[in-house]
């Protein structure tokens, strides 16, 4: 697989990553120690795209994972 089909699939992961809810509304379901639709879609966006990763690097040896992670902003979920 070449760079253009990996920045293609990260693209896809980062499009695809679930709409955070309004902060506050978030925290009160947290506190309360509720699990939201959104905590539930974000875990599975998680596993999906750790799994996309692995794929990846098994197609080309000089794969750099943590440069993927950041092309998809795992970091905004």
């Amino acid at each position: 697989m070449t760079r253009q089909h990996f920045e293609a699939m990260a693209k896809a992961l980062r499009d695809s990553r679930p709409e955070a809810p309004d902060r506050d509304a978030q925290a009160k379901a947290h506190a309360t120690g509720a699990v939201t639709r959104y905590d539930e879609c974000a875990a599975q966006w998680r596993a999906t795209a750790l799994l996309v990763r692995d794929a990846c690097a098994g197609f080309n040896a000089n794969f750099d994972r943590s440069r993927f992670i950041d092309a998809i902003e795992w970091d905004k979920v």
